[in-house]
């Protein structure tokens, strides 16, 4: 049976079952008022036509309110509903401009990216190190890290893969709300997943940063034996090896480091020039940046 018929003859079962209980209750009444039985039937046996009648057509009346008209009149009388317990984050007593001025300096996310293998983790902690010795808030999330913890349960799925960008672009941005400079050290091949993770933190705090080497060097260099093992299939969807996983160059990095042509040391200064640039840190004291 079509579905709206379906609709129709259940809202006529529901007007007849109804008013089958209502009519009994008539007749009750009407007994007591009159006190005869053959008027009571009267007033019952009409009183139970008309009412089925009204009900069905009542019944249709409301079927017919839209969606959206609905929604509206649920909006209306929500104000009895108990409201939405998000805060948001310039609401709290502490809020990320009280800690920004505690640690005398701007939070921000610095976002490598590059194939395994091309310097990411190295430039993160040496960068963290001199970060951290000039008295600064700062904290690495690092990808291999964070998936023996946080995202354990995530394979190397298309899906897996974009929710690893998500939840670590939202512990990025807990991390810029209370004043770090926070350093996220992660693959990340593509570039919808890029975008995903700067629609997430905002724009005004993402910063990616390239780290560039050729798919050879970074195989070459292998200080993991990942590559090794991709080649002999032990590992599936490896990025830059399998040919579902390549890399996609960032068309909009802020920083492109190439760790082919410079080494770790002018990288990481160069790195550290470039954020005490960008107007994140517009406020920051030079000398911290110049020691």
């Amino acid at each position: 049976m079509h579905l709206k018929n379906e609709l129709r003859l259940k809202s006529l079962l529901k007007g007849i079952s109804w008013r089958l209980v209502g009519t009994v209750d008539t007749l009750f009444i009407a007994y007591i008022i009159t006190g005869d039985t053959i008027k009571s039937l009267s007033i019952g046996g009409v009183e139970v036509f008309t009412k089925i009648l009204l009900f069905y057509i009542h019944e249709r009346a409301w079927s017919k309110v839209s969606e959206k008209y609905w929604n509206k009149a649920k909006k209306i009388f929500s104000f009895a509903q108990p409201k939405n317990n998000i805060i948001n984050s310039d609401e709290w007593l502490v809020n990320r401009s009280m800690r920004e001025q505690k640690n005398n300096h701007s939070g921000c996310v610095i976002w490598l990216t590059g194939l395994s293998g091309a310097g990411k983790t190295t430039i993160a902690r040496y960068l963290e190190q001199k970060l951290f010795g000039d008295g600064y808030a700062v904290k690495i999330l690092d990808g291999d890290n964070l998936r023996s913890g946080l995202n354990a349960d995530l394979g190397f799925s298309e899906e897996d893969r974009k929710e690893n960008i998500r939840r670590t672009a939202e512990l990025a941005k807990a991390f810029v709300d209370t004043g770090f400079i926070t350093i996220v050290s992660l693959i990340t091949p593509k570039e919808s997943f890029r975008e995903l993770a700067k629609q997430i933190i905002g724009e005004k705090d993402f910063h990616l940063i390239y780290i560039d080497a050729s798919l050879e060097e970074c195989e070459r260099r292998d200080v993991k034996g990942l590559y090794a093992k991709a080649r002999r299939g032990e590992i599936k969807d490896f990025t830059g090896i399998s040919a579902r996983n390549t890399f996609e160059k960032p068309i909009d990095s802020k920083l492109i480091l190439n760790t082919q042509e410079t080494n770790v040391n002018a990288c990481v200064f160069e790195l550290y020039s470039f954020i005490n640039t960008v107007s994140t840190f517009s406020g920051l004291p030079d000398s911290n940046f110049h020691k």
